[in-house]
């Protein structure tokens, strides 16, 4: 009787720390390319961020095409804002949420102008 009384903490612990690798790993892979690789230093972070968002716009040639690109890396669109876009992702885990946001303006013939981003993160 004593080893299962053992065996089942032991089997427990095993259990949630498979569950917690796996869902690490999966939030890990899914994150957008512009997100991929950020130095771990809130400061470095945002900066690599929105030098990596200022080079994306170099490469699109429209706000549709930006949203388009954006949406399929895995970036939610608010089109509400009147004055601006706004992509957004956001990641958590069991103790610290981190957000990214990329807010530019399109004008009437949809060129981006006004590119600018943001990062955010805290623990608990």
């Amino acid at each position: 009787m004593p080893k299962k009384i053992l065996l089942t903490p032991t089997f427990l612990l095993a259990g949630f720390l498979i569950i917690f690798i796996i869902y690490q790993l999966s939030i890990y892979v899914k994150k957008p390319l512009l997100i991929k690789g950020l130095p771990s230093n809130k400061v470095e972070a945002a900066a690599e961020f929105n030098r990596r968002v200022q080079n994306k716009l170099s490469t699109t040639s429209s706000s549709k095409e930006l949203a388009q690109d954006l949406i399929k890396q895995g970036f939610s669109i608010n089109y509400k804002n009147q004055s601006h876009i706004v992509a957004f992702y956001k990641t958590k885990n069991l103790v610290c949420t981190s957000s990214w946001q990329i807010y530019w303006k399109k004008t009437e013939t949809d060129n981006i102008v006004n590119l600018d981003s943001f990062f955010q993160s805290g623990c608990f």
